[in-house]
């Protein structure tokens, strides 16, 4: 099990002439203010010159985004989702959170056609 979560992180998917699909995204709001909104944690590094050879913020990013795209997958095959997928996200939502205090995340699956669905969730207190 140690393994594959090594491999998730260390091996993200690269499919670039993949047809367009479903989009997952990791998303956090305050916990306890269902008012708030929902914004998604994960950001897309700025890119400088030398970024060309070396960029481990960006490949941080793109790793953590293969995690939030497989645990999508996972959900949506009618089953649960796995303790060590639920961990990975729960982490990576705390590694996310902007400020201390409680934070709800939320995994949201946007269609091609515009239909979104929420396939996990949970919460997260950062210290």
């Amino acid at each position: 099990m140690l393994v594959t979560t090594l491999a998730r992180l260390l091996l993200p998917s690269w499919a670039f002439f993949d047809r367009v699909g479903a989009r997952a995204v990791l998303e956090l709001r305050p916990h306890g203010a269902p008012d708030a909104a929902w914004r998604s944690a994960l950001h897309a590094a700025p890119r400088r010159w030398w970024h060309v050879v070396w960029h481990p913020d960006g490949t941080a990013v793109l790793a953590a985004q293969d995690v939030v795209e497989r645990a999508a997958a996972e959900a949506s095959d009618e089953r649960p989702a796995t303790p060590a997928t639920r961990d990975q996200l729960t982490r990576l939502a705390a590694a996310c959170a902007p400020s201390a205090g409680a934070w709800a995340w939320r995994v949201r699956v946007h269609a091609p056609d515009g239909a979104t669905s929420d396939v996990l969730h949970g919460t997260v207190d950062r210290c």
